[in-house]
């Protein structure tokens, strides 16, 4: 099209600006239409704030095999395992290792050793028999995603499964849970594939100490937090993360930038109303910067930076 354009939106009263605020959940279009009366439309989905995405629990390789004691990991481990896998619990993939009882388990954490796949099936090794860093830790984060799925109250108040949540950094970036699980245990079974044994288990362990003893130590997050657009029309790329999200305090935004262009970052409430705006230089490469949100009232907001013509969106939620 050809500038100036106008824009018209369906909302009630009607707004004419390149963006809209003040919304509730609902469906809106805009009427955009450039100086020669060509006229595009475009659809905006609102949806209800996310509040069922934290509260999330994780156990390690060593966590899991601590004497029982009230109610640590060791102890509900030997309370539920029999009912979250009946049929024992299983890694692998064309090879599999395959622990059929809690003692199994415990005999076999915190196994450590060479990250090699497996060349046979194996049954109930302990970690003296069977020394494997990858498959300790394979089996503490399918525990701890099972028993996500298994018991309501493991992460009480979460809707979201730990599988669905997204890696922000290192290797993994914008992979779900889920998805490095099922890659490492192809790997693990024999399978080629395009990382080490290595890489699979630093992340692995990475997710296994991310919500230990209640901690958010910003390794994942809420499904959508990682994006990856790239800008229209520029033959750029950018891709910005913010974690954790949930915050109550300091926010992490990561932007990752294959061009030096000046940008501005703005916050803003759930009403539009603008919380911090800044101007600043991104270089090439990856730009980190820390946001205090520990004064902000608890809800939704919204992370906005803009670079050139060209705009990204983060919704944050404060706890």
């Amino acid at each position: 099209g050809t500038a100036p354009y106008t824009y018209s939106w369906n909302t009630v009263p009607a707004q004419t600006g390149t963006s809209i605020s003040g919304l509730t959940a609902s469906t809106y279009q805009v009427t955009v239409v450039d100086s020669e009366g060509c006229t595009g439309f475009a659809i905006v989905i609102v949806g209800e704030p996310d509040t069922t995405c934290a509260n999330f629990r994780t156990e390690t390789v060593t966590s899991w095999n601590v004497v029982p004691d009230s109610m640590n990991a060791g102890f509900y481990l030997s309370q539920h395992f029999p009912f979250a896998f009946p049929g024992g619990l299983t890694i692998g993939g064309a090879n599999t290792l395959h622990l059929t009882s809690v003692t199994a388990v415990k005999m076999f954490l915190p196994s450590s050793g060479p990250m090699m796949p497996l060349t046979m099936n194996l049954s109930n090794p302990t970690s003296v028999t069977y020394g494997n860093t990858l498959a300790a830790e394979l089996v503490a984060l399918t525990l701890n995603m099972r028993f996500d799925q298994y018991d309501p109250n493991w992460a009480p108040g979460s809707g979201t499964v730990l599988g669905q949540l997204e890696i922000l950094s290192g290797d993994f970036t914008g992979w779900t849970v889920k998805q490095l699980a099922d890659s490492a245990n192809a790997h693990l079974g024999g399978m080629s594939t395009s990382y080490t044994g290595l890489q699979y288990a630093t992340a692995i362990a990475a997710v296994n100490a991310n919500y230990l003893d209640g901690a958010d130590n910003g390794f994942l997050g809420c499904p959508g937090t990682v994006i990856k657009p790239q800008g229209p029309n520029t033959g750029w790329n950018f891709d910005m993360i913010a974690y954790p999200n949930p915050t109550h305090g300091n926010l992490y935004v990561e932007m990752n930038s294959d061009v030096n262009e000046q940008y501005v970052l703005t916050v803003r409430d759930i009403t539009g109303r603008i919380m911090h705006t800044e101007a600043d230089y991104m270089e090439i490469g990856v730009n980190n910067r820390t946001y205090d949100f520990s004064g902000y009232a608890k809800g939704v907001y919204f992370v906005h930076v803009q670079i050139a013509d060209y705009k990204e969106t983060i919704r944050i939620i404060v706890q």
